[in-house]
């Protein structure tokens, strides 16, 4: 459940054969034509008339990302990526990336392009290369968790004539990342992963402590479909919503955005007679940063900012971008209590960043993870997965969450104990405060 940019599916192509020349009449407008190179992620992209590549590059090497055919609307149809002309510069907007990836033209394909740099699988050494130079060029936080990066480099690169089998170069790559206190970074093989992200013991047993939460919802929680929703009543008076994730159903036509919503309008439907929210964000490890702002523009006026956000690249960072809150008529503005933990990670986060400010909306528990930034990920020479954090999401005075987390109004600590007697401590503090607070309202 973690926000990563991967501009095209393989299912595209595949289609694309089965449709055959029949897609030749929606090629590239001309000033689309032609190769350009992204401001930040890594990524060069030569459009062509038939085709469209997508290499990954890096000081070092240059790996063929991906090849589909130039079908530009059937592309953004599929995959909600859409191709444009902005300033002389081209803008892809990605479903689920908030803010727009900018790439500038440049003359001719780069020379290391030309033929897969370094050729799969790699040696151990190469692989370790463009591992560590990606790293180098995009990721975001050396500094906040304290690593050496070159350091790195140098205690751990294998001899240019080392032959390592798989255990040995995913044991030296994981040792690579170790000290990066980081749950968006990671390596991914076909049989396993490695994260350096420390995390509580109690994360193993989140799903039987959700099953306790939902235990305390009377009648039960129902669940919308299509979406990581769930809702109920603790009180004739007191709603209650369940956020498990920052994901949909994704449907073709409609962004996840517009899926988001129209699922969050049915619970504010059903709730609509509450005095009184509690919004439980506890065991949800993110999603996608549409489907937050998606759910915060239903407690929040719309068009208004919320963040800025800038992604590394290879010579610094690019200009700050604004995410705006979606125009959704506001349907909560009842008093609300959110219910977080240091598990509610990534795209939850942002929602949890958008309802810190609003004075119908207090906080209770512990910070939430501290893991705001998008992931880039990209394929290492034998196919393995790397992937990291590249971005910067600061508040709007500035204040940076990653690695410390969004706090909570009210600090609480995870009654582990509690919930394995069957008890949610802070559901029911919860209820006991919104049940007092509705008191005051009446009398």
């Amino acid at each position: 459940m973690r926000k990563f940019l991967r501009l095209f599916g393989s299912a595209l192509a595949l289609l694309f054969v089965g449709f055959g020349l029949s897609w030749l009449w929606v090629m590239p407008k001309g000033e689309l034509k032609g190769v350009w190179q992204t401001d930040g992620y890594g990524l060069v992209i030569d459009v062509g008339s038939l085709w469209i590549d997508v290499y990954e590059q890096t000081k070092v090497s240059c790996l063929h990302q991906s090849r589909i055919p130039s079908h530009l609307s059937l592309v953004n149809w599929l995959e909600d990526v859409t191709f444009g002309i902005e300033e002389d510069r081209l803008r892809l907007d990605v479903s689920g990336v908030l803010n727009p990836i900018m790439a500038d033209g440049i003359a001719v394909l780069p020379d290391i392009c030309r033929t897969a740099t370094p050729n799969a699988p790699g040696t151990a050494q190469e692989n370790f290369d463009v591992a560590w130079q990606v790293m180098q060029e995009h990721y975001a936080f050396f500094d906040l968790h304290g690593v050496d990066w070159s350091e790195k480099r140098k205690t751990l690169r294998p001899a240019a004539d080392a032959v390592l089998d798989e255990t040995a170069l995913f044991a030296l790559l994981s040792k690579l990342l170790t000290g990066l206190d980081d749950g968006h970074t990671y390596i991914q093989t076909p049989g396993d992963g490695f994260s350096p992200e420390l995390t509580d013991p109690w994360h193993a047993e989140r799903v039987a402590f959700s099953k306790v939460t939902a235990g305390a919802v009377r009648d039960g929680l129902t669940k919308v479909d299509g979406s990581q929703l769930s809702y109920g009543w603790l009180t004739p008076d007191i709603g209650f919503i369940s956020f498990a994730g920052m994901s949909v159903a994704s449907v073709a036509g409609h962004t996840d955005a517009a899926v988001a919503t129209k699922a969050l309008a049915v619970v504010a439907q059903e709730l609509a007679a509450a005095k009184a929210i509690v919004l439980d964000i506890r065991f949800n490890p993110g999603g996608s940063d549409d489907v937050a702002l998606a759910y915060a523009s239903f407690f929040v006026d719309g068009g208004v900012p919320a963040f800025t956000k800038s992604t590394r690249s290879a010579s610094g960072y690019t200009l700050p971008f604004t995410a705006l809150i979606p125009d959704t008529p506001i349907s909560f503005d009842q008093p609300s209590l959110l219910l977080t933990s240091n598990y509610s990670a990534s795209a939850v986060e942002i929602f949890a960043l958008v309802m810190q400010p609003l004075e119908h909306v207090q906080s209770m528990g512990t910070t939430t993870s501290g893991g705001l930034s998008d992931i880039m990920e990209v394929t290492l020479p034998n196919g393995w997965q790397l992937g990291f954090s590249h971005q910067r999401y600061l508040t709007l005075d500035g204040v940076l969450y990653e690695g410390i987390g969004v706090p909570a109004h009210w600090s609480r600590v995870m009654d582990v104990s509690g919930f394995r007697a069957g008890n949610d401590s802070l559901l029911e503090e919860a209820k006991q405060h919104l049940t007092a607070k509705i008191s005051v309202v009446s009398d």
